[in-house]
């Protein structure tokens, strides 16, 4: 919850104030392009905002595996930033920042901008209405999408912040000697994972466009 509090409404406040800022300028329709770079721009600061919730979550998910005198033992998300910064250092909150913004960039990217797009070409093309069922496809194609170009990045910054490797190089070396396909370890439930969130967000989000007499997204 403090990850998504922090990363996912920045997120999307972001892309909606870049595309509004373009919009303003005299392009009512933004072109792909443009949308994937203000996607990226958004999530990549969002990426950074959210990174000590991160690094707190991966950590409490990772305690479990550890032998009983390594576990961490935090209390809760806020307990665990505590003292994280008290015992080792502000800006260890911040490690794998790096892989947190690369990720959300491409999350981001394959996430707004990818929804944004096959929407307008199935509404344009008149495949089908602005209704809540194409909001469920669009959205569940979208995960697919962002969960693809995101998983491999995914996977780094979770060792990274798991302590397992010392910097980038050493995590993708280690990773690449396991094979390619060690990079997309788990996607399966990552993109399981991912429908319900991105399905749910943008559904939630169009009603609300439209209970507010707004015209798109």
């Amino acid at each position: 919850m403090l990850r998504q509090l922090s990363y996912a409404t920045t997120r999307s406040a972001l892309y909606d104030l870049f595309k509004e800022h373009i919009q303003e300028d005299g392009h009512p329709v933004v072109p792909f392009y443009d949308k994937a770079i203000i996607a990226g721009t958004a999530g990549a600061i969002a990426g950074f905002i959210g990174t000590p919730a991160d690094t707190v979550n991966v950590r409490m998910q990772h305690d479990i595996k550890l032998p009983v005198e390594k576990r961490r033992n935090y209390k809760h998300a806020l307990d665990g930033i505590y003292k994280i910064a008290k015992n080792e250092g502000f800006s260890k909150l911040f490690s794998g920042a790096s892989m947190a913004s690369s990720r959300a960039f491409l999350m981001s990217i394959g996430t707004f901008s990818v929804y944004d797009q096959t929407k307008e070409i199935v509404i344009s093309h008149e495949i089908a209405h602005d209704d809540v069922f194409v909001h469920l496809y669009v959205s569940c194609f979208a995960a697919f999408c962002s969960t693809a170009m995101v998983h491999p990045v995914d996977v780094l910054k979770t060792r990274l912040m798991n302590g397992t490797y010392h910097n980038l190089y050493e995590c993708f070396c280690g990773t690449a000697k396991m094979g390619m396909l060690e990079f997309y370890r788990g996607f399966l439930p990552a993109w399981l994972r991912a429908i319900p969130q991105t399905a749910l967000t943008f559904i939630f989000a169009e009603e609300l466009r439209m209970w507010f007499g707004r015209t798109e997204y």
